[in-house]
């Protein structure tokens, strides 16, 4: 009981620090911390409960309040539906067997894996996530893998691009992806 108690006043701003030196992570915790949100805070259904009642009785809930209300002003979007947004890509990217040889029997991720997956195929990480990589020394660089570099080396054979599909690719978005695909993309960067 005191250990949910500590996981209710916590920090709902995902701290990489601590996620970084676990061994492995849960599919829900890793599309969790792609969009910068603290897994032991955000998954929890009493946070949820307490948030759509606008419950912020003690101080201390006025602490996790603030941050995410913060948050979802920046992206515009209310920070569930960026949640709920991500567990379904992430757990889609799953069925599809997008993820297999980095997803164990067990449903869990190696972190590094998980980022290295995430840069092959342009899962849009938040930049809190991205600072701290590049703080540790981490490289973004395709792998030989990648889809996206993939879709790359199959348009540079071409003679000329047209204006769409060159600006869809220098983002690393495939340039077959539909309005849809494109409409529905978070923007988890910060803009100044």
């Amino acid at each position: 009981m005191a250990s949910e108690a500590k996981n209710i006043n916590a920090s709902p701003l995902a701290d990489y620090g601590f996620w970084f030196s676990r061994d492995r992570w849960t599919l829900r915790e890793a599309a969790t911390l792609v969009v910068g949100l603290n897994p032991d805070v955000v998954l929890k259904h009493e946070i949820h409960t307490m948030y759509d009642n606008n419950d912020i009785a003690d101080s201390a809930q006025h602490q996790i309040w603030q941050p995410l209300w913060r948050y979802s002003r920046e992206r515009v979007d209310d920070w569930k539906s960026i949640l709920d947004g991500s567990l379904r890509d992430i757990e889609g990217s799953y069925c599809a067997s997008e993820m297999d040889g980095i997803v164990d029997d067990a449903q869990t991720v190696k972190p590094m894996d998980f980022v290295q997956w995430c840069v092959d195929d342009n899962v849009r990480m938040h930049y809190r996530l991205t600072e701290y990589l590049q703080e540790e020394g981490y490289h973004f660089r395709f792998s030989k893998n990648s889809s996206t570099l993939g879709m790359l080396q199959i348009f540079a054979k071409n003679d000329i691009w047209y204006l769409h599909n060159a600006a869809r690719l220098v983002l690393g978005i495939s340039p077959y992806a539909t309005k849809q695909r494109l409409q529905n993309q978070k923007n988890l960067y910060r803009h100044p």
